[in-house]
């Protein structure tokens, strides 16, 4: 993660942090599981698919569960395809969908309430959007669709978060140990971009925090976590 925005804290130094991005997540049907059955599930992209009956409220004849799969794509005629989201650590703030044919419509669950629709569309792209109200799965239903593919979007998890003391004329900055991935680096001008430095020693652990202590620098000192 190399985008971070500055925050003034304690003494000379200054803490950098990062901010939150988002995140695409692009599902195939390259290993669709051979003579897949409904009710089967696989997954793609740490996302849970499957073939399913087809359901109330989605504007196809209910209990029916028809489909194919081939290199790339899926057919369904009728039937329902759902995306499960569980597997995901981040909630689902947009779905596109490429389709094609006669498609029911692109509908998102949170529980069993369905939360959002989109419909009617013969070919392109059927696309849902969040705020709040995050979905746990979707499925699109039609009467004989192809699926090409489908793109989920998510906010990354927010980066860790530095923390910085000074006291006796020594700097303190820690972080959580479920940062592991990330390196501490110092710089003493951020103008300069190959300025940084990791910093490997004088790193403890105590309880669940990483913490590093330097003398307090005659000048100005940036820090910052990069993974």
């Amino acid at each position: 993660m190399k985008t971070f925005v500055p925050i003034p804290v304690v003494g000379l130094a200054l803490l950098l942090a990062g901010f939150t991005q988002a995140a695409e997540i692009d599902v195939t049907f390259d290993d669709v599981p051979t003579n897949v059955v409904c009710g089967q599930t696989w997954t793609n992209n740490n996302v849970i698919l499957n073939f399913g009956e087809t359901v109330d409220g989605e504007g196809v004849t209910t209990g029916e569960c028809y489909f194919e799969a081939d290199p790339g794509y899926v057919w369904i005629y009728p039937g329902r395809l759902v995306v499960n989201f569980s597997l995901l650590t981040e909630s689902v703030t947009g779905i596109v969908v490429d389709v094609n044919y006669e498609v029911s419509g692109l509908f998102a669950y949170q529980g069993t309430n369905q939360i959002a629709q989109v419909g009617n569309s013969y070919s392109g792209t059927l696309s849902l959007n969040f705020t709040n109200g995050y979905p746990d799965y979707c499925a699109i239903s039609g009467y004989e669709a192809v699926i090409t593919g489908i793109t989920l979007y998510t906010l990354d998890a927010p980066p860790p978060q530095l923390s910085i003391e000074q006291t006796n004329g020594v700097i303190t900055v820690f972080w959580p140990t479920n940062a592991s991935m990330y390196v501490l680096e110092s710089n003493s001008d951020l103008t300069n971009s190959s300025g940084w430095t990791a910093q490997t020693n004088n790193i403890q652990i105590d309880g669940t925090n990483f913490y590093y202590t330097v003398a307090v620098p005659a000048a100005q000192e940036f820090f910052r976590l990069e993974q």
